[in-house]
């Protein structure tokens, strides 16, 4: 037990895992000498590990801390600014289903939000389409031929002004909650937290994709191998599914253990 923390010290890799190992690799050896004692001919050479594979199980433990310190800081983050998001003002929403033409009403991640007892989420009307339907009635009421019929485009002078007003009322409405959102999403830094926790993902996924394709010589090496999918399966789910080449990793492990075994027998 000292040599293996003595081992662990010096290499960077916590000594409970280290040791847990060692745990993991006696009851293995125990389990297939039992099973091989009554075939023993003589003394069984000694395999040694993949060096490279011992280096990437130093490493893990790391790339395992980070994913779950940056999943956690998203979490939070969420938790804390979510509840602060305002509801777009009705007056600059409309109901719809096709974005291309305005844009959706967002929730806090940036997620198409639907209200409740609505089949779709409302298109938000931005306030630059207010401002030019502003400047639009301003033109119109300083035009001669307003002046000379009465009416331009269908509308009388004083359905130009309520026009006017109207659209005045809606781009305050619109120009303070773009404002708003913005400073919420400014303030919560949660852009950047999604992305590190992105990253601590993928950085995770390659890692146990490289551990994986390196071979095992020994029951140790399939041990290193069984502990970076266990590690990979506290990821969430959803996360996971995101990775599909993840879905053959069983598979390599259940080719290993047969593949000790066959060596053993």
């Amino acid at each position: 037990m000292l040599n293996a923390t003595v081992r662990a010290v010096a290499t960077g890799l916590p000594a409970a895992i280290f040791n847990r190992r060692r745990m993991l690799l006696g009851l293995a050896a125990a389990s297939t000498a039992a099973a091989t004692a009554s075939a023993a001919v003589g003394p069984t050479p000694t395999a040694t590990e993949n060096p490279e594979l011992l280096r990437l199980a130093e490493e893990m433990p790391a790339l395992v801390d980070r994913y779950h310190a940056a999943w956690k800081h998203q979490r939070d983050t969420k938790a804390k600014w979510s509840p602060l998001w305002p509801s777009a003002p009705d007056e600059i929403t409309q109901p719809g289903s096709n974005r291309a033409l305005s844009g959706w009403e967002e929730t806090f991640e940036g997620a198409a939000h639907t209200r409740p007892n609505e089949e779709h989420p409302r298109q938000l009307i931005p306030s630059y389409s207010f401002r030019w339907g502003v400047l639009r009635a301003q033109r119109a009421l300083k035009s001669k031929k307003l002046l000379k019929l009465g009416t331009l485009e269908g509308r009388t002078r004083e359905q130009w002004e309520a026009a006017m007003s109207e659209d005045r009322r809606c781009l305050e409405l619109a120009e303070a909650y773009e404002a708003e959102t913005k400073r919420i999403r400014r303030a919560s830094g949660y852009e950047a937290s999604w992305k590190a926790h992105h990253a601590a993902t993928d950085a995770l996924a390659d890692h146990v994709a490289r551990i994986m394709a390196e071979p095992d010589h020994t029951m140790e090496g399939l041990i290193i191998k069984a502990e970076a999918l266990e590690a990979w399966n506290s990821v969430e789910r959803w996360q996971r599914a995101f990775k599909p080449a993840s879905a053959d990793w069983h598979g390599k492990i259940a080719a290993s253990i047969l593949r000790h075994s066959k060596s053993a027998a």
